[in-house]
C-alpha cells in the first residue's frame, strides 16, 4: 500500500460485507480480511467489518432476508475509533456508489456521512467509460470529491489504455491502473 510506504498508519472498514462464507457456524468476511492483510491492521475484525451476511446481494436485501437491521451510528462510531487511531482510513463499500445499505441510504449517502472523498473502481472492460462516468456523476451531484477512478485491468493493455484516456478526458477525474 502507498501509503504504508509513506510510513503512515493506514486503518480500514468494509461496514457491511455480503456473501460471506460460514466456517464453523460464523460468517467470514473474505473482503474485509484481505483488506485488513493489505494495511496489517490489528484493528479488531467486528470494528472493521460490523455488518456481515450470508446472501451475495444487496446490503440492505441481505439484512432484510436475514431478519437483521443495519445501524448506521453502529458503522459510524466504529469509523469515528478506527480513524482515532490512524493516519488514513479506507472505507470500502459494496456493490456501487448508489447501491444501498440500508432501505433509506446508499454509500454515496455513507460516504457524506463520514465526510468522506470517494474512490470509484471500474473493471477496464467494454462498458467502463460508462460505468465509471456514471459513477462519478451520482458522486458529484451528491456533492461528493472523486479522488480517482482505478481501472482493474481485466481487459487487457487495449481497452486500459482507451479507457483510461476516455475516463480522465470525460470525467475530469484521476485515473490510476491496477492489476
Amino acid at each position: 500500500m502507498a501509503f504504508r510506504d509513506l510510513k503512515l498508519s493506514v486503518g480500514v472498514m468494509k461496514p457491511v460485507e455480503t456473501g460471506c462464507r460460514v466456517k464453523r457456524g460464523a460468517l467470514i468476511p473474505t473482503d474485509a480480511l484481505l483488506l485488513m492483510e493489505a494495511a496489517s491492521s490489528t484493528d479488531p475484525l467486528d470494528i472493521v467489518n460490523p455488518y456481515r451476511f450470508r446472501a451475495a446481494l444487496a446490503s440492505n436485501i441481505a439484512a432484510r432476508i436475514e431478519r437483521k437491521r443495519i445501524n448506521l451510528s453502529k458503522i459510524q462510531n466504529a469509523f469515528k475509533t478506527i480513524a482515532a487511531n490512524h493516519d488514513v482510513t479506507l472505507v470500502e463499500g459494496a456493490g456501487g456508489i448508489l447501491s444501498p445499505i440500508t432501505d433509506a441510504m446508499s454509500n454515496a449517502d455513507l460516504a457524506q456521512l463520514l465526510g468522506l472523498s470517494v474512490i470509484i473502481v471500474v473493471p477496464s472492460r467494454l462498458g467502463a467509460i460508462n460505468q465509471a462516468l456514471l459513477a462519478i456523476e451520482a458522486a458529484r451531484s451528491r456533492g461528493l470529491v472523486v479522488a480517482a477512478v482505478v481501472l482493474n485491468g481485466l481487459g487487457g493493455q487495449v481497452a486500459m489504455r482507451y479507457n483510461r484516456a476516455e475516463i480522465k478526458r470525460l470525467g475530469a477525474v484521476r485515473v490510476v491502473e491496477a492489476g
